[in-house]
C-alpha cells in the first residue's frame, strides 16, 4: 500500500507532490494499471495530471511494454502523445533496438510528435550504450530534420562518453545544420578542458549566428582560466571584429584593475571551476 499511501499524503503535504507522485504512480502502475488509473483520475484537474499520466506509462511500459504500447496509443490526443512517449523513453533506456521495433510496428507517421519524440529518446539512449551503433542507425533515417536532431543528441551523449572519438565522426560529417548542431554540442563538452580544441570546433560551424555563439561561449569561460592565452585566441579568432573588441576591452579592465590592486588584486573573470 506504500504507493497509495503517498499518494494520499501529497494532498496534505504539497511539498512532496513532484517527486512523491512520479514514483507512487510509476510503481503503482508498474503492478495494477487498473488502480493507478483510478487514482489518477482524482487529480485530473491538478497541474501535475499530466506528469501523473506520463509516470503511469513508465511503469507499466517497465513491466509491460507491448500492453503498456497498445493502451497508451488507444489514449486521447492531449495524453497520447507524453504516454507513448513514456513508454518508448523507458525502452529505450533498456533496449533500443526493442524500442525500435515497437516503435516500427505501430506504423506511426513520421511527422507524428510521437514517432519524433521516440527518435530523440531512443537516440540519446543508444548513444549511451553503444554511440557508434547509434551513429550508423541515425544515417538509415528518411527524413533530414530528424537526422539532425538525432544528431545532436548522440553528439551529446557520445562527447560526454569519449570526446576524442565524437569529434573524429563529427569531423567525417557533411557540412550542414547536423554537423553543426553536432560540433556545438562536443564545443560544450570540451570548452572547459580543452579551450583551445573547443575553440578550433566552434570556428569551424557553418551558420554565423551558431558559430558566434558557440565561439562566444567558449571564449567567456577561456578569460576565466587563462586570460592571457584567451586574448590571443580573441585576436586570431573568426569573431565579427565588433565582438572582438568588446571581449578585448572587457580583458583590459581586468588587467587594470589587477595593476591597481582592486579586489584584492583577483581577477574578476577568474573564478574556481566547481564541475
Amino acid at each position: 500500500k506504500a504507493p497509495e499511501s503517498t499518494i494520499e499524503l501529497a494532498r496534505e503535504f504539497p511539498e512532496i507532490k513532484t517527486n512523491g507522485l512520479s514514483s507512487a504512480f510509476s510503481s503503482l502502475a508498474s503492478n495494477d494499471l487498473q488502480a493507478a488509473l483510478d487514482k489518477a483520475e482524482e487529480w485530473k484537474d491538478d497541474p501535475q495530471y499530466s506528469n501523473i499520466m506520463s509516470n503511469i506509462a513508465s511503469g507499466y511500459g517497465r513491466k509491460n511494454p507491448e500492453e503498456a504500447l497498445e493502451w497508451a496509443n488507444n489514449l486521447d490526443d492531449s495524453a497520447r502523445v507524453n504516454a507513448m512517449s513514456s513508454v518508448i523513453s523507458q525502452l529505450s533506456s533498456n533496449d533500443p533496438n526493442l524500442a525500435l521495433k515497437h516503435l516500427d510496428d505501430l506504423n506511426l507517421a513520421q511527422d507524428d510528435q510521437v514517432y519524433q519524440n521516440a527518435v530523440q529518446n531512443v537516440a540519446s539512449s543508444w548513444a549511451r550504450q553503444d554511440p557508434v551503433s547509434a551513429a550508423e542507425w541515425i544515417d538509415t533515417l528518411p527524413n533530414p530534420e530528424l537526422q539532425t536532431q538525432a544528431i545532436r543528441n548522440v553528439a551529446d551523449r557520445w562527447a560526454r562518453i569519449d570526446p576524442v572519438s565524437a569529434s573524429e565522426w563529427i569531423g567525417g560529417l557533411e557540412q550542414g545544420p547536423a554537423r553543426d548542431q553536432a560540433a556545438s554540442q562536443l564545443v560544450n563538452r570540451i570548452q572547459r578542458d580543452d579551450p583551445e580544441s573547443a575553440a578550433a570546433w566552434a570556428a569551424s560551424i557553418g551558420d554565423e549566428n551558431q558559430r558566434n555563439s558557440a565561439l562566444s561561449n567558449v571564449f567567456s569561460q577561456w578569460m576565466r582560466m587563462d586570460p592571457n592565452s584567451a586574448q590571443t585566441a580573441i585576436q586570431n579568432s573568426a569573431l565579427p571584429d565588433q565582438m572582438k573588441q568588446n571581449y578585448l576591452q572587457r580583458l583590459e579592465q581586468t588587467n587594470q584593475v589587477q595593476n591597481q590592486g582592486g579586489f584584492g588584486g583577483a581577477d574578476p573573470f577568474i573564478s574556481r571551476r566547481i564541475r
